[in-house]
């Protein structure tokens, strides 16, 4: 059992036969802390339906990435915000040429398992005794302004719009970097892969972000791309370390989260998705199953490094309680059980 799963604490064990004693470990604080480790070379993973991905930018030529965003301050943290408004509100350079509106349509389109991203390039600059950059919060706004501005610390809103997508939605995600592992050239260490159905009602596109805060972002310049004429080409291939997820639909007849003796397996029928952004209900574009016979649900060939929001509905269309489940390399996550409330007659 790896050291994830025991944080998030996920039960392992489960006896054969449904009727015997039975505890299942429930999370008191929904909002379980995923660390998406972009370090090594290729490493990639998910959150909330996004993909993230380390990018070599030494691929990539040398004025072949129009930069929409750069921050700059030379603390600790730094956090800001692309638009065509001025003043600016926190660390963005002021120079039109780096801190600009964004067309949605710019955004080179990608294609992976059939579904359609829009893609950014995230490059970080660090100096070479302090390599490691935390990305720690994400939020993208669409509009049909140029000039977007005022953002909100306290309800993550900006212009009184709430985020088209937050990395955060669920639980506190980070994700970590190293400048240096691409030599700190200023072409890019990440790729961003955005759903494309989530980025609807709006010409421009406002990307929000803040560093530092897990790991610390010292002196370098952060700075927010995209690739013209297909300069940076497609997204990596799903990485080849993959895991699972399993566990069994309950009958919870008292409501308590946990599976007690006198509590059946659930019949099959029951559907089991993977809700990634934690709105409860079941999206079209969000992977699901359903029950067997004995209430038993799989999910199979799930990337790793990246934290999945399991959740089950009752027959009345009621989703359960969040499960977050952390996936490592080659894991099989058993034990992931889920009660629907169902009155005792």
């Amino acid at each position: 059992m790896s050291f994830w799963n025991r944080l998030f604490a996920t039960n392992t064990s489960r006896p054969a036969n449904p009727t015997a004693p039975l505890r299942v470990e429930t999370l008191e604080d929904r909002s379980v802390p995923a660390v998406l480790d972009l370090t090594a070379a290729g490493s990639s993973g998910v959150l909330n339906g996004a993909r993230f991905s380390q990018f070599d930018g030494r691929t990539v030529e040398r004025g072949a990435l129009d930069t929409f965003l750069r921050m700059n301050d030379g603390g600790k943290t730094l956090q800001g915000y692309n638009s065509n408004a001025r003043a600016t509100q926190f660390d963005e350079v002021s120079n039109r040429t780096l801190n600009h509106a964004l067309k949605i349509d710019d955004l080179p389109q990608v294609t992976v398992g059939g579904v359609k991203y829009r893609q950014l390039v995230l490059d970080v600059e660090q100096p070479w005794y302090s390599p490691s950059v935390s990305l720690d919060e994400l939020r993208l706004y669409v509009s049909n302004s140029p000039t977007l501005k005022g953002y909100q610390k306290g309800t993550g809103k900006l212009g009184g719009l709430t985020a088209v997508y937050d990395m955060d939605a669920g639980g506190d995600n980070w994700v970590r970097l190293n400048a240096r592992r691409n030599g700190n050239n200023d072409r890019g260490d990440m790729l961003l892969l955005v759903p494309e159905a989530v980025l609807g009602g709006g010409t421009y596109l406002t990307v929000y972000s803040k560093f530092g805060a897990n790991t610390s972002a010292r002196f370098g310049d952060v700075s927010w791309s995209y690739g013209k004429n297909g300069a940076v080409g497609d997204f990596p291939p799903p990485p080849q370390n993959t895991g699972s997820i399993s566990g069994v639909v309950f009958q919870d007849f008292n409501n308590n989260g946990t599976w007690d003796t006198d509590e059946p397996a659930a019949v099959d029928g029951y559907v089991v998705w993977l809700d990634t952004n934690n709105d409860g209900v079941r999206d079209e574009t969000e992977q699901s199953t359903t029950t067997d016979a004995n209430g038993a649900y799989h999910f199979e060939n799930l990337a790793a490094g990246a934290t999945y929001n399991v959740r089950a509905l009752n027959h009345a269309g009621v989703p359960t309680d969040p499960r977050f489940i952390f996936v490592g390399s080659g894991d099989a996550v058993d034990g992931v059980d889920l009660g629907v409330f169902v009155p005792m007659s």
